[in-house]
C-alpha cells in the first residue's frame, strides 16, 4: 500500500479530519497519528515557538473554529485542566449572551404588541 505523495489519490497532504480539525501530513513528526499526520494547529503553534510542543500542551482555537489556524487564533496552554477552565469561561459567556438576546427579544415583542 501506498502512502503519501505516492499514492494515486494525493491532494497535497492536508486534509479535514470528521472532528473537524485540519490535519497535514508530517510522517517524519515525532508525533505523527499513526505515523503520518499531525494536527495543524499544533504544527502552526510549534512553528511560532520555533519548538516541538510537549504531549501535555494544548493548543486552543480562540473563536471555537476548529479550522481556523491562524497564529493570532491560537492560545497555547499548559494543560488540559487550563483548556478545560478557558473552554468553561467561553460556555458561561456564551450563555450569559444568551440570556441577554432573550431578554432583548421579548423586550421588542412586548413593544410591538403595545402598539
Amino acid at each position: 500500500m501506498l502512502f503519501g505523495d505516492k499514492a494515486a489519490n494525493w491532494r497535497g497532504g492536508r486534509r479535514k479530519w470528521k472532528t473537524g480539525y485540519i490535519v497535514v501530513y508530517a510522517p517524519d513528526h515525532p508525533r505523527a497519528v499513526n505515523g503520518r499526520y499531525v494536527k495543524e494547529h499544533r504544527l502552526v503553534m510549534e512553528k511560532h515557538l520555533g519548538r516541538y510542543l510537549f504531549p501535555w500542551e494544548i493548543v486552543h482555537h480562540k473563536n471555537g473554529l476548529k479550522d481556523d489556524n491562524r497564529i493570532e487564533n491560537l492560545q497555547l496552554l499548559p494543560s488540559n485542566a487550563e483548556h478545560n477552565k478557558q473552554i468553561q469561561t467561553v460556555y458561561l459567556e456564551n450563555q450569559n449572551l444568551k440570556a441577554v438576546n432573550l431578554t432583548l427579544f421579548l423586550m421588542l415583542i412586548q413593544s410591538r404588541g403595545k402598539r
